[in-house]
Order: structure tokens, then sequence, then C-alpha cells
């Protein structure tokens, strides 16, 4: 026999708990079980349990009375438990990035793009005739020309981000860049006005890069961002040396862009712009599909750089992979080296690197740490 216990009625709130007892019993051949307390909470589609082994004879013979069997089920509520009160995030990142939203502290404005909103069709006038091009290509031109300006502090900046301080100190004015701005605590702005111009660059992915440096923040590459958009945003992350940034973005495009029809392009596009996390994923494709890839148009480009064709010959012999040291690292993947410096403390990490440096990084380290431990010992 079971049971199975569903509270959906009762004084308290929804999904509010409550501490109840209970108890089942088949006065007629003097059963009796009792599972316990438990917690309930009402409007949550779940409950607790009994079970009960009885004699389907010994049932039927001897628990009814005219042929209907009685069962007693006992619900005491214990006490219900105090309502639930909302509890403050303790979130660093979310903080910082609303900090960012909000221009907190902002002492340095990046003035990104350029003021031109619109094509030129020849005509002078710049306007687009209804017959020249289509509106949804008017619309994405229009969108990558404008101009911004995007407000942040530099000190948080350059603690997060040390590779734009060279970017910083170019356009702060000289006694901003050798000293913090100050500011009252009963301000929410800094009250210096650098100016920074970056007039080839996109606002969009020049945003999005801020919002990564100061809170980790990489809601704007969910899955459905197309694999066009990611690499734009991958080139400008490339371009201020935002190298976490891009690790994500080239992890993101290995797992849902990458595929036989694209690989080539994938190879070539990383080749370019020194992915070498998302090249070793391409080339372990290309080499997989290597005799069909030979009757598409873009292979011409491939054949074209002799240093990839190179390192494509190296990874199907297997040359890659061979080092003059055999170890634990030697058959790691660029993605696993990663990982493996990501937990390691001991390390930072100042920007990507190829697989020879970061296994020449971690047997440094591994070295260093043995050298360390024979000292002590």
């Amino acid at each position: 026999m079971s049971m199975y216990l569903h509270v959906d009625q009762g004084s308290w709130k929804d999904t509010e708990a409550c501490t109840v007892k209970y108890s089942i019993s088949i006065p007629k051949i003097v059963i009796y079980w009792e599972p316990g307390i438990w917690t309930f909470r009402k409007g949550v589609d779940r409950g607790h349990g009994c079970s009960v082994s009885l004699r389907s004879q010994d049932v039927l013979t001897k628990g009814c009375i005219d042929d209907t069997l009685s069962i007693i089920v006992e619900i005491h509520l214990l006490h219900e438990a105090r309502p639930r009160f909302w509890t403050p995030r303790t979130n660093f990142n979310r903080e910082r990035l609303k900090a960012f939203k909000n221009e907190i502290m902002a002492d340095v404005t990046f003035l990104v793009g350029s003021k031109n909103t619109h094509s030129d069709n020849g005509n002078g006038n710049g306007k687009t005739n209804d017959n020249e091009g289509s509106s949804k290509d008017e619309a994405a031109r229009q969108k990558q020309s404008y101009q911004e300006e995007i407000k942040a502090n530099s000190t948080i900046l350059l603690l997060a981000a040390p590779f734009m301080k060279d970017l910083l100190e170019s356009g702060m004015s000289d006694s901003a860049s050798q000293t913090i701005a100050s500011y009252s605590p009963f301000k929410s702005k800094r009250t210096s006005s650098n100016v920074i111009p970056l007039p080839n660059v996109n606002p969009s992915h020049f945003r999005f890069i801020l919002r990564f440096i100061y809170a980790d923040d990489t809601s704007f590459i969910d899955n459905q961002v197309s694999q066009t958009h990611l690499q734009e945003i991958l080139k400008t992350a490339n371009q201020f040396g935002c190298w976490r940034l891009k690790l994500v973005i080239e992890h993101r495009l290995i797992q849902n862009h990458l595929v036989y029809g694209n690989c080539v392009e994938m190879l070539l596009f990383a080749h370019v712009h020194y992915c070498a996390m998302l090249k070793e994923a391409a080339i372990k494709m290309v080499c997989q599909y290597w005799s069909s890839l030979l009757h598409r148009s873009n292979f011409l480009q491939l054949c074209q750089c002799t240093d990839l064709l190179k390192e494509i010959h190296e990874y199907s012999t297997g040359e890659t992979m061979k080092d003059t040291k055999e170890d634990e690292f030697s058959k790691m993947s660029v993605g696993e080296l990663y990982e493996w410096l990501e937990h390691d403390d001991d390390v930072y990490l100042e920007c990507d690197m190829s697989r020879p440096m970061l296994l020449s990084l971690i047997r440094a380290t591994m070295e260093a740490r043995e050298k360390k431990f024979e000292q002590i010992t």
C-alpha cells in the first residue's frame, strides 16, 4: 500500500513551508504506520510518500467491512514555518555592472564611432534611392556607423584590464594620467572630462568589452548570436587586448558554429586573428574532411597560406602533439591547457598564448613548485 501526500490548501501563502506529522491506519486489521515528520510547501507539486507491505488476501478477508476497505489518515500541522523574507544579493560583478551602466565615478569618456550616420549613394545628398539596395542592408550600415559617448572609471579599467593602460594614458590629461581625479563620496560622477576618440570602433562592441572588463558579463554573446557577429566582437576584443573575452568567444564559435561547411573559413579567420584554441579545433575538422574539402571554392585560399598547410600536415601526422618532453601535458589541447592554468592559483595570465607557450608556462610553474618543495623538505 502506498500513500502520497500533496499539500494544496492551507492558511499560509504559496511556496511557504509547513511541517506536518501524519499517520496511516487500518483499524480492522490493527495496522498503524507513522512515517514521521515532513516539510511541505503549498502549491509546489511534490510530497512525501510512505509504503506499507500487506498481503492482499489479508486485506480482502480481514480488513474490509461490507466489502469496503477503510483507511484512516491523520495529519497534524505542527507549525507553519516563518514566511521567507527577501535576502539581498551579494553579487560584486552585478554591482560593478550597475556602476558601469549608471556611469558611477566615471572619469574618462570614449568617443566611439563616427558621426556619419548614413551612407552616401553618390548623389551627394546622403540619401538612398528606393531602388538602390535593400532596406535591411542600409539599416545595417546605419547601425554600424554612428557615434556614442561611453563613460567609464579608469581605475577599474586599469585594475581589471592592464592592457588598456596605453589607451587610457594616450587620451587623458597629464595630471589625470598621473593621479586619479579626486571625487566626493556624495557625488556619483567624477568631474574630470578626459575624452579618448575611437572613430573606427563599433560602439556596441566596445560597450560589450567594457561590460566584460567591469563584471565578466557575457550575456551579449548568448546562443542566439550569429557567427558573423561573434567574429566581429572577437576582432574588437583582439584589437584592445581583451584576451579573456576573446577566448570566451572562441569557445562559443567552436561549440555553436564550427561545422564542416565553414571549417576552412573558420581556420583562415583564426589564423589571421591569432585564435589558438579556435585554430586547433578548425585544423582538426579540416583534417577529418580533407578529401571532400579539396573541391570547395575557398580551399584555394587555404592553399595560398603555406604556414597553415604546414600546420595541417603536422597535425595529420601527429607532429603537433610531439614534444621534447613527454608528460601529462604533452597530449593536452589548447583548451585543456588553459583549463589547467585557470585552476592554478599561482599562475597569472597576462595574454592569450599559443600551445607551445602554454606548455612552457605550465612546465616552468611545475618546476618552480618542485624546487620550492625540495627546499622546504
